[in-house]
């Protein structure tokens, strides 16, 4: 089964037709409804709880799943990408286990260490993010190009959200503040990525000239500014004023994708700009 998968998913990437390169557009989309639904989750999740809440933890993790289930097959707008999709997971369950238990396990180490020492809870999140980062980048691109960047890139932005949490001592309660954490880790391993891997991972794909790839982007620029600015602004809670200010920097790396600027594909180079911008604003 692995190797057809790899075949599948290399091939997707590397043929750079419109109709695949559209098909991997509606994976990334998935990403988005999976961010959101854990934004939605963290902005009402309840304060000063003694014991963790598995059961909100299973929630959690089912609710980012089936965001990304629906979004598979509600997104195709034509019978060919639908058809496509239909096959490719049908080829490839364990990219759907994958994605379910990752989703679960994130959402129960939440939980878990929601009311304990913040540091622990940063030391696990580091370890289950460079493990997730490597695995995300070997099945989707067939191959591990790349990987000691990916995982340095990784390792650098949740050491930068463990030191945030001795930045925020005034924060009003703890699971505001690893529910922030949790936000910048899982919109950049998966968002992030996924929205660039037709472009890293082969090379190849839509082009700058291509208008449908950059009316893309630069919709994705302007969602994500206004996002930032209503989080910044309307709200002084620490979880929301720093997934608003991850918005700012992801808003920004669009920028350098529609330029195809070389920052971008040096992943210490992309953790280090995002956190030179996101730690001012957070001792402010």
């Amino acid at each position: 089964m692995r190797a057809v998968k790899t075949k599948s998913v290399k091939h997707l990437l590397s043929s750079g037709s419109r109709e695949d390169v559209s098909f991997l557009q509606y994976l990334n989309l998935e990403r988005v409804a999976c961010s959101l639904v854990f934004f939605i989750i963290a902005s009402r999740l309840p304060e000063g709880k003694s014991e963790p809440d598995y059961k909100l933890a299973l929630i959690l993790g089912l609710a980012v799943y089936a965001a990304g289930i629906v979004s598979e097959f509600v997104l195709p707008k034509t019978n060919a990408l639908f058809a496509r999709r239909k096959a490719f997971f049908k080829s490839n369950q364990i990219v759907l286990v994958r994605s379910a238990a990752v989703a679960v396990l994130i959402a129960l180490l939440f939980c878990f260490f929601q009311n304990r020492q913040i540091w622990i809870f940063g030391i696990a999140l580091t370890g289950v993010s460079g493990l997730y980062f490597y695995l995300f980048s070997k099945i989707l691109t067939g191959s591990e190009a790349g990987t000691i960047g990916k995982l340095a890139r990784s390792l650098i932005f949740c050491a930068g959200s463990w030191c945030i949490t001795w930045l925020g001592t005034d924060v009003p309660s703890e699971s505001i503040l690893a529910g922030s954490i949790l936000l910048l880790i899982f919109f950049q391993n998966t968002l992030l990525r996924a929205l660039y891997v037709q472009y890293a991972g082969a090379g190849k794909g839509l082009t700058k000239g291509d208008s449908s790839g950059n009316l893309i982007r630069i919709i994705t620029v302007i969602i994500l500014m206004l996002g930032a600015a209503g989080c910044y602004f309307t709200t002084f809670r620490f979880a929301q004023r720093l997934f608003g200010i991850l918005m700012l920097t992801s808003a920004f790396q669009y920028m350098l994708t529609l330029g195809k600027h070389s920052l971008y594909r040096k992943g210490y180079a992309r953790a280090l700009i995002e956190w030179v911008m996101i730690l001012p604003f957070t001792i402010l």
